[in-house]
């Protein structure tokens, strides 16, 4: 099946057939993980069940806040690398 992307404001979308949505259980709203396929050459699109999506999302979280952490300790050291 051959789609094309769509301009979604500064971004791209793919529209995806019911039928296909339907096969995967999934509808507007439901977590997917996008990865590149391991050739390089496309991506994956994998269903994530609420509680996977859930940790994804706090560990991201937590990984901005320690990074926020870190350019608040480090600011005087990135400001000079800046330079």
């Amino acid at each position: 099946m051959i789609r094309n992307l769509r301009q979604i404001g500064n971004s791209c979308g793919l529209i995806i057939d019911r039928p296909i949505l339907q096969i995967l259980n999934l509808d507007v709203g439901s977590a997917v993980d996008i990865a590149l396929a391991p050739d390089g050459k496309g991506l994956l699109l994998t269903p994530v069940n609420g509680t996977e999506a859930d940790a994804k999302a706090a560990h991201k979280a937590r990984v901005r806040e320690a990074a926020g952490e870190v350019m608040k300790r480090h600011a005087s050291v990135f400001k000079k690398l800046a330079e």
